[in-house]
């Protein structure tokens, strides 16, 4: 029996580092990062953590949907690309 094809996690890790999800809104771009050790309850929008460690880079894609969800649901000029 053929096993699935799966992307180790130390890969997809690499990976996401800090990919930035590019948000457009009314000509201003917006950057989400995303980062292993991010934190899905901070804004995205710093690559590392700040010095208190109260804002960062978001843990998870999911956590990056969410924030672009809020961000659209909080203006309609907004477009993602």
């Amino acid at each position: 029996m053929r096993r699935p094809f799966r992307i180790p996690f130390i890969a997809l890790a690499a990976i996401a580092w800090a990919l930035p999800v590019s948000v457009r809104a009314a000509g201003e771009p917006q950057v989400l990062y995303v980062s292993p050790v991010g934190n899905d309850a901070w804004s995205g929008k710093l690559a590392s953590a700040n010095a208190a460690k109260s804002d960062g880079p978001l843990a998870s894609l999911a956590g990056a949907r969410s924030a672009i969800r809020r961000l659209k649901a909080a203006g309609p000029a907004l477009r993602t690309g």
